[in-house]
């Protein structure tokens, strides 16, 4: 009766681990793609990597392990945010973040360099994200110790050069992502001022066949016409500090063109330039004038205004240096007024002045004002014109010593 009875019931309990943790979290980005590599500790049952383009939306998952997740297919120079849990049953660990995919370098591409006696000019292709370019140049090849302002995204500028002098130049175009640069070389030109001398010939035929005068500007009674071409031999008269160059036709125009009365008089000076306007080739001309014209009104709206408005003789003396002569066959305009008075007679006359050979010439009136009478009448001379030609041009042949090895242009 003294027995003992002993009552025993088996079971089992899970234990609960301590949640993992999830430290030193660091991302690395290319331009497609993030990595994240973190620290974890504890035991780690279930984990997960998901990214979006914002805060609100991190919905895509990425392949991870303990160690590392890597995001793919990304797109360059966007900012992504992300999300990494860890967990077991004692909980989950979760870390939020963002980063920027870094940018694809800018291409650069189609590098052409063009030059005249004092500039380059650089155009180019630029494409892609760009936060900074630069235009930089040099007398050495791999040095280029000048800078310039401002280039653009396709063209930079190189200017105060000096003439027929090799430059080294080198374009980059920057970002966050790299920098991409191409180099190359040009020779700037002789500019036409250093090619030629006073008194050379240059054939150059203007582009006009026919241009007509308007009576409205003359004030004579009859249209008139003329055929710049017909002068195609021209003469250096001045060789000016921007490296273009003056000449004068080396004849004059066969056909006379009138003026006539008040009107022709005060709209001398402004029709002659517009004729002298006619004989120019764009290719090779950058503009023209007549010869004598000298900033003067070119109309004017009373004789008044133009009394004093006489051109200089400036030109007279290039053309005598240049020729050594002024022509040999008839009289030519220079392309400014003449007025002259007499308190004695009473009279006032309003010309033109005009050359002959090597003599000036100043009576050649179109009309007189004696007391409140005024006494209209028509004069005729030759055309000659003035025509100032660009720096760039480039000879083609010739030596320019005389008429038949005048300079061609290309």
């Amino acid at each position: 009766n003294n027995l003992k009875q002993e009552v025993c019931k088996e079971g089992s309990i899970n234990t609960k681990y301590n949640a993992p943790t999830l430290s030193n979290i660091t991302a690395t980005s290319t331009a497609n793609s993030i990595k994240l590599t973190y620290t974890v500790s504890g035991y780690a049952k279930d984990y997960l990597c998901k990214w979006g383009t914002s805060a609100n939306n991190i919905t895509n998952i990425a392949g991870m392990n303990l160690s590392e997740c890597n995001i793919t297919g990304l797109t360059p120079g966007v900012t992504y945010y992300y999300k990494i849990c860890i967990s077991n049953n004692g909980g989950e660990n979760c870390k939020t973040g963002n980063t920027a995919t870094k940018l694809n370098p800018p291409s650069l591409s189609n590098i052409t360099a063009t030059s005249t006696h004092n500039s380059i000019d650089l155009s180019y292709t630029m494409s892609g994200t760009i936060s900074s370019r630069t235009c930089k140049y040099g007398t050495t090849n791999g040095n280029y110790s000048y800078t310039v302002s401002n280039p653009t995204n396709s063209k930079c500028s190189i200017t105060g050069l000096a003439e027929n002098t090799t430059y080294y130049y080198q374009v980059c175009a920057s970002n966050s992502g790299g920098q991409n640069c191409k180099t190359g070389s040009i020779k700037t030109s002789i500019r036409l001022s250093s090619l030629v001398e006073i008194g050379d010939y240059i054939s150059m035929t203007p582009t006009s066949t026919s241009y007509t005068i308007s009576k409205d500007i003359t004030g004579y009674d009859y249209i008139q016409t003329i055929n710049p071409s017909e002068l195609n031999l021209w003469r250096v008269i001045k060789k000016n500090d921007d490296g273009t160059v003056d000449i004068v036709s080396e004849k004059i125009s066969n056909e006379k063109i009138y003026f006539s009365g008040s009107k022709g008089y005060m709209n001398l000076v402004g029709g002659l330039n517009q004729i002298a306007a006619s004989y120019t080739n764009s290719k090779y001309v950058s503009k023209t004038r007549h010869m004598g014209y000298s900033n003067q009104t070119e109309f004017c709206i009373s004789f008044d205004s133009c009394q004093s408005d006489t051109g200089e003789e400036n030109d007279k003396t290039l053309v005598l240096q240049a020729t050594k002569k002024l022509e040999i066959r008839q009289i030519y305009w220079l392309s400014s007024r003449s007025y002259s008075s007499s308190t004695l007679f009473g009279t006032t006359w309003f010309g033109k002045r005009i050359y002959e050979k090597n003599l000036y010439v100043p009576d050649t009136n179109l009309c007189k004002k004696e007391g409140s009478v005024i006494v209209e009448n028509s004069q005729g001379a030759s055309i000659r014109p003035i025509l100032t030609l660009k720096s760039t041009i480039k000879i083609k042949s010739g030596d320019g010593k005389t008429s038949a090895t005048a300079y061609r242009f290309n």
